[in-house]
């Protein structure tokens, strides 16, 4: 499957540079999913140029700022709320290897989704989570203490600031990734 030359041209004017193993890993990645009895209960995208632009280069996107955003340098644990199918966690996560990442949903089945991914491609620093945003920013494990907070096509930007920033350590970062009709 050709998903990652669809979208390797996009990367160098978006500032964001791939190594051959990240690029490597993201196309197994892609490559799994699609091949996994689950992908259709948590997208409906199915051609590699929309995968590669929806699901990849969206989610990675931002990082073509690493230099520019501290957020970047100073995420050493990342949440991903409203993960659905793992769109932007799993793909930070195999971008960003040195960072804690936790994709979480409400949903079982993307849990599971993303869990059968994580093992199916070694990816050791996602951990999927099983629960709603409101219930983690009561949890001492996770209230106040990640560095990064991203979530994508949640809810409104007034919603996702009452449910994100619970989770954000003092000094922190909340990325919501979101369209040009706010």
């Amino acid at each position: 499957m050709a998903v990652i030359e669809n979208i390797e041209r996009y990367f160098s004017p978006l500032g964001l540079e791939l190594d051959a193993e990240t690029r490597e890993r993201l196309e197994r990645w892609c490559g799994c999913m699609l091949a996994d009895p689950l992908y259709p209960s948590v997208s409906k995208i199915k051609e590699p140029a929309e995968i590669a632009t929806k699901h990849v280069l969206d989610a990675l996107a931002p990082l073509g700022a690493k230099a520019a955003l501290p957020c970047w340098k100073e995420a050493h644990t990342i949440l991903d709320i409203g993960t659905g199918g793992g769109f932007p966690a799993v793909p930070l996560a195999i971008a960003l290897p040195e960072s804690r990442v936790y994709a979480v949903d409400a949903k079982g089945k993307a849990v599971d989704f993303v869990g059968r991914m994580k093992s199916a491609n070694g990816i050791n620093n996602l951990e999927p989570v099983l629960s709603r945003a409101e219930e983690l920013g009561r949890d001492p494990a996770f209230r106040e203490k990640m560095d990064l907070v991203v979530t994508r096509a949640v809810a409104s930007v007034r919603i996702l600031l009452e449910l994100c920033l619970p989770l954000v350590r003092v000094g922190g970062y909340l990325l919501l990734y979101k369209g040009p009709a706010l």
